[in-house]
């Protein structure tokens, strides 16, 4: 058996140091880069917070406008794009994740406060929906039912989606939960009434189907409603 000369044995055992320290600091360092690009997704979240929020009280004013009322959803659309963070984000940075999520819930709140003025101000007909996740583990079926929500939003522009994660301590969130009765994930809040449990495509396109007939036939009444008054002012 050939054995091995010490200043070998020594070159080997550098090589393998210098390796696994090169590994070491490279794992670092993308560690360290993700963290630093976090810190400035956070800024540039907060930026985007005072923005939604200066946009949402120019519309309250003018709540009809809808090209304002384009930007205000967009801008929340492009918040919710941000709020994506890997495990390494989490476990280093959890309280300043918490505050961004505690952020978007406000703005989910308020976005969804406003929409309901639209319709009875304005005569729209958006359908706002609040879906209640879990992203703790304990949720299987939530990412699908994130996904079929997302699929109901692409075919349908009027429909709004809110999503708040169950988990948090933000009292906002928990009193929306009381008001609808929330004790499961995923639920889903449309047109008020809660449900439950998962909900595939179809159940979803079907109660809102339903709604648009109903809105459409409360609409022709109130209309018809209004022709009736207008005949009694015009021949007393």
């Amino acid at each position: 058996m050939r054995e091995v000369s010490t200043p070998k044995l020594i070159g080997i055992f550098a090589i393998t140091t210098l390796i696994f320290l090169s590994g070491f600091m490279f794992a670092r360092f993308l560690t360290d880069t993700k963290l630093s690009d976090l810190d400035n997704s956070i800024n540039d979240i907060a930026l985007q917070t005072a923005s939604v929020e200066t946009e949402y009280n120019l519309l309250l004013e003018n709540p009809c406008i809808y090209g304002g009322f384009a930007k205000l959803t967009s801008s929340l659309g492009e918040f919710t794009d941000k709020l994506v963070f890997n495990d390494a984000q989490r476990q280093q940075n959890q309280d300043k994740i918490e505050s961004i999520k505690d952020n978007y819930f406000l703005l989910e709140t308020r976005h969804w406060i406003f929409v309901q003025k639209l319709n009875s101000e304005c005569k729209t007909n958006f359908t706002p929906i609040l879906y209640f996740y879990s992203d703790a583990g304990d949720c299987e079926v939530c990412k699908a039912q994130g996904i079929v929500l997302s699929t109901i939003k692409q075919d349908h522009p009027d429909t709004m989606i809110y999503s708040f994660d169950v988990n948090t301590d933000y009292s906002l969130v928990g009193t929306i939960k009381q008001i609808y009765g929330v004790k499961a994930v995923p639920s889903i809040v449309i047109n008020d009434k809660l449900y439950g449990q998962f909900m595939n495509q179809d159940d979803i396109e079907k109660i809102l189907k339903r709604q648009k007939v109903n809105s459409t036939s409360e609409q022709d009444n109130s209309e018809g409603q209004q022709l009736n008054d207008s005949s009694v002012v015009l021949n007393p």
